[in-house]
């Protein structure tokens, strides 16, 4: 696999972003916000100063737009690609702010502000405000269907967990229920935009599935006893839903009768009698004469030898957000395959076929695994970021064979921390603690 690199830039505070488009890099520098052109050389398209710290970008869904937020001020500033001279400013005086989004059609911009007393929402054609108050969450539960046609928002009234769903483009109300959740912990759509799950604190093992007009579709509790659920995931396709527990194991249900039909166990130990095929990075670091060739798998090595025991992180039993339990996990892009990552053993990848319901595959890393990032054209293809100068390309097939090769980033002094595709699924953006470039495949 033949990688071409850029130069590095410099970024703060990760905020280094493409467009939606594929055609702008957007990245910040103190109080400089800079749009370069998606190319080899990131070729600076314009430069915009602001008096305050930027602490967050995000493009429009079309690209047309660019907003950069200064929190603790209380204000959003928006610029447009199309007309360089146009700018608008958003003013929060009464708190400051916590989080900014677009709405799907690129005409709101929400906003919501840390005492969670509203959710701001400022129009862009009529430059007209509105208010939404009683919000359960800054920073989570608000949700934009798939569509784009309507906004899933938390909300706590009376002492009871609620939804309000409304249009995306005029805000109007359209449906309000209560949900049977102890403490709401998060919402999420369907990629299909005919429901939305909502699941409990991680004291209650607890998963509700709503239609948008708030008949409850589903009840699901896998058990009483002990830490809940973790994360949550739609399968692309809308036919399952995944629920990441604190007890290693991942829970697919069928949204056809909305029954389970498999755990997924994350065990600490691979034994005899298993097909699981074992990937091991090997210890010795990669030799610097090494470093200019574009792809390599000579540093990993098949482990036949059973049972195969995984290093475990101890984890603080103070710590409020515990390390065990099912981070990190996600479908490809045609729902076939699973990736996964046990907090408790964060070096180790876990890949499984959802036709077959099997782990065949796994991968053990030196360094711990943070990022795993299905190419969003090419189903089967999966980059596994580890915070080292390794981008590490995995594609399974339908007989449960996989294909490695890590590519080393030919840098001086730059590890990746953070990635993130390209829409086109032609290159990938990445970035260390303060510095980005582009790898372009």
């Amino acid at each position: 696999m033949n990688l071409v690199y850029s130069n590095l830039y410099k970024h703060d505070g990760c905020q280094a972003k493409i467009s939606p488009d594929g055609l702008f890099v957007a990245n910040v520098q103190e109080n400089r916000l800079i749009i370069r052109q998606h190319n080899q050389g990131l070729t600076i398209h314009m430069v915009h100063l602001l008096k305050n710290p930027i602490d967050y970008i995000e493009w429009s869904p079309n690209s047309e737009y660019i907003l950069s937020c200064n929190y603790e001020g209380g204000r959003i500033h928006v610029r447009s690609l199309a007309d360089k001279n146009w700018h608008g400013v958003i003013k929060e005086d009464r708190a400051a702010m916590a989080k900014a989004m677009w709405t799907a059609d690129s005409k709101n911009i929400l906003y919501t502000t840390e005492l969670k007393l509203l959710l701001g929402i400022w129009n862009l054609p009529t430059l007209e405000y509105k208010y939404i108050r009683q919000i359960k969450y800054t920073d989570k539960g608000i949700e934009t269907s798939p569509d784009g046609n309507y906004i899933a928002i938390a909300r706590k009234e009376n002492g009871k967990d609620c939804i309000s769903t409304y249009s995306s483009s005029t805000f109007d109300l359209l449906e309000h229920f209560e949900v049977g959740t102890v403490n709401l912990q998060n919402l999420k759509w369907s990629p299909d935009g005919m429901f939305i799950a909502v699941w409990d604190h991680c004291l209650q093992h607890k998963l509700l599935v709503y239609r948008q007009d708030g008949k409850l579709c589903t009840f699901y509790s896998g058990y009483d006893f002990g830490l809940g659920i973790k994360t949550v995931q739609w399968s692309p396709n809308s036919q399952l839903i995944a629920l990441g527990n604190y007890d290693q194991t991942i829970h697919l249900i069928s949204t056809r009768d909305w029954k389970l039909i498999s755990i997924l166990n994350h065990p600490k130990i691979i034994k005899k009698d298993t097909n699981m095929r074992v990937l091991e990075e090997n210890a010795l670091p990669y030799l610097e004469k090494n470093i200019k060739s574009q792809s390599e798998m000579a540093n990993f090595n098949w482990i036949t030898r059973r049972p195969y025991e995984f290093t475990l992180l101890r984890s603080d039993p103070k710590d409020i957000n515990p390390k065990v339990g099912i981070g990190l996990f996600q479908f490809s892009v045609d729902s076939s395959y699973i990736y996964s990552r046990s907090d408790s053993i964060p070096n180790v990848l876990w890949l499984w076929q959802v036709k077959s319901l099997e782990c065949h595959n796994v991968i053990v890393f030196k360094n711990q695994v943070r990022q795993g990032l299905w190419n969003p054209l090419e189903a089967h293809m999966l980059a596994v970021i580890c915070g080292d100068k390794n981008l590490h390309f995995l594609q399974p097939t339908d007989d449960g064979e996989a294909e490695l090769i890590t590519a080393r980033v030919p840098l001086n002094e730059f590890s990746i921390k953070r990635a993130k595709w390209n829409s086109n699924g032609d290159s990938l953006l990445m970035m260390d603690s303060e510095l980005f470039c582009l790898a372009v495949l």
